[in-house]
C-alpha cells in the first residue's frame, strides 16, 4: 500500500510549479513539484521525473519566515536545479526539511566556532588551574642542538661588537665557579661568557647559556654575590624561561625554521628580539628559587644575594610601578628592576632562609682574577653606549 501523500499535511499547498534544470544543458523546463511522503516530486515538461530526499536537498540561499522563493538542487545531483516562486511552498518546505532553514544555518555556522571556543576555554581553565603554558610546552619541544643554536645567535646579536673577556686567570676561577652552581641532579649551563660592557647586567639565553656584563663583576663586592646572579640566570634556563618567551614572541614554527634554513636571517635579528622580552614576576620568583637552591647545594651563602639587591636599589622602591627606560637612553638597572617583584620582597624571602655551613665563592685571589678577567678597564666606558638598546628585564 502507497504511503499518503506529504503534501496533505499542507492542504493551501498542492503541487505548484516551477523551473527545472538538469545542469547538462543551458535550457531549463517546466516543472511540477509535489510534496511526497520521501521527497519532492518531480513533474518535468510532463513526464514523471526524479525524487529529490528531504535530507538531500540543499537550498542556494537559507529560507526564512519571509522566504517567497528558493533555487534547490539534490545532493546526489549538485547541477540539477529547480527554481520555485511560491511563499506557502518555501514555509511548507522549511516543516519537512528544516536543515534548509535559516536558524539551521547558523548553527552549523555557529558549531565551528563554539568547538574552538570551547577548546579555548578549556586551555584558559588548564592555564589558571594547573598552571600550564602552552609556549612553555612547545619550548620543551625543541630540540637540543635547536636551542643551541639560538643560544648562539641571541648571543651575537646581543653582544654585537663588545668583547667577550678572556683573561685566562678570570676565565678559569670562573669556570671553578660555574662547576660549583651546578645542578647535582640535572643538566645546568653550558657556558657562562663575561662580555665587556658598563651596562649592569646579565641575562640567559636558549641553550643553557648565561651572559654577564663586567659592569655586574664591578658592581658586586665578593664572589658569593656574583654566585647569586649567575644563579638566579641558571634558574631562568633550567625554567626554560628563555626558549619560552623567544617561543611565545616569534611562535613555534618560526624557531623550527631558523633549525632548517640554519639561518638566523628567517627569525631577524634574534639579539634585538630577545633584548625586548621580559619576564613575569611568577618567572622571576621561580628563579629566586632555583638560586637559592643552587646556592644551598654548592655550600654557598645566600646573604650576599640578598645584599647585591640592596646595592640595586638601596632605597627598596624599585618594582612597585613600572617606569620605562626614557627614549634614547640606555635603562638603567633601576628600570630592570621595575619588571621584577619589589626587591624589598625579594631580599626578605632570601634573609628568610635558614643558616647552613657554607664557604666562599671562591678564594680571594680567584675572586680578584674574575673582577680582571676582561683587563683593563677602557675610560671611555664610563659613558653609556649610545649603540646600546633597552636590555632584556631578566636582572637578578
Amino acid at each position: 500500500m502507497s504511503m499518503p501523500s506529504k503534501h496533505a499535511l499542507h492542504p493551501a499547498v498542492g503541487p505548484v510549479s516551477g523551473r527545472f534544470s538538469d545542469g547538462k544543458s543551458a535550457a531549463s523546463h517546466d516543472a511540477v513539484v509535489a510534496f511526497d511522503a520521501a521527497g519532492l516530486q518531480l513533474t518535468v515538461d510532463g513526464q514523471p521525473g526524479p525524487l529529490w530526499h528531504y535530507a538531500d536537498l540543499r537550498a542556494a540561499t537559507p529560507l526564512g519566515s519571509s522566504s517567497h522563493n528558493v533555487l534547490l538542487s539534490p545532493k546526489a545531483d549538485p547541477d540539477a536545479t529547480l527554481f520555485v516562486a511560491n511563499r506557502a511552498f518555501c514555509s511548507a518546505l522549511m516543516e519537512v526539511a528544516p536543515h534548509l532553514a535559516t536558524s539551521a544555518e547558523r548553527w552549523r555556522v555557529l558549531k565551528p566556532a563554539l568547538a574552538v571556543g570551547a577548546v579555548a576555554l578549556a586551555l584558559g581553565v588548564s592555564v589558571w588551574a594547573f598552571d600550564y603554558s602552552p609556549s612553555k610546552s612547545l619550548a620543551q619541544m625543541i630540540p637540543n642542538k635547536v636551542r643551541n643554536a639560538l643560544g648562539a645567535s641571541v648571543v651575537d646579536g646581543m653582544v654585537g661588537d663588545r668583547k667577550v673577556c678572556r683573561e685566562t686567570g678570570g676565565v678559569e676561577a670562573l669556570g671553578r665557579l660555574h662547576q660549583k652552581l651546578q645542578p647535582k641532579a640535572q643538566t645546568g649551563t653550558d657556558r657562562i661568557i663575561v662580555v665587556d660592557w658598563g651596562l649592569v647586567n646579565a641575562f640567559a639565553v636558549p641553550g643553557g647559556q648565561v651572559v654577564i656584563t663586567r659592569a655586574i663583576l664591578e658592581k658586586a663586592g665578593s664572589a658569593d654575590e656574583v654566585a647569586g646572579v649567575i644563579g638566579h640566570e641558571i634558574g631562568h634556563g633550567l625554567a626554560l624561561h628563555p626558549e619560552t618567551g623567544l617561543v611565545r614572541s616569534i611562535g613555534f614554527w618560526a624557531v623550527l625554521q631558523f633549525f632548517m634554513t640554519g639561518s638566523p636571517g628567517v627569525l631577524g635579528n634574534l639579539g634585538a628580539t630577545a633584548m625586548q622580552l621580559g619576564y613575569n614576576r611568577d618567572a622571576e620568583r621561580e628563579a629566586d628559587g632555583y638560586a637559592i637552591a643552587l646556592l644551598r647545594d654548592a655550600g654557598i651563602s645566600v646573604k650576599p644575594f640578598a645584599a647585591f639587591f640592596k646595592k640595586l636599589d638601596p632605597l627598596g622602591k624599585s618594582g612597585s610601578t613600572p617606569q620605562p627606560a626614557p627614549t634614547g637612553r640606555v635603562g638603567s638597572v633601576f628600570d630592570i628592576l621595575s619588571t621584577h617583584p619589589a626587591p624589598a620582597e625579594r631580599v626578605a624571602r632570601i634573609e628568610a632562609v635558614p643558616d647552613y655551613p657554607s664557604t666562599p665563592a671562591l678564594s680571594d685571589a680567584d675572586w680578584k682574577a674574575l673582577q680582571a678577567i676582561c683587563g683593563v678597564k677602557p675610560k671611555s666606558d664610563t659613558k653609556p653606549d649610545p649603540k646600546a638598546v633597552t636590555p632584556p628585564a631578566t636582572k637578578p
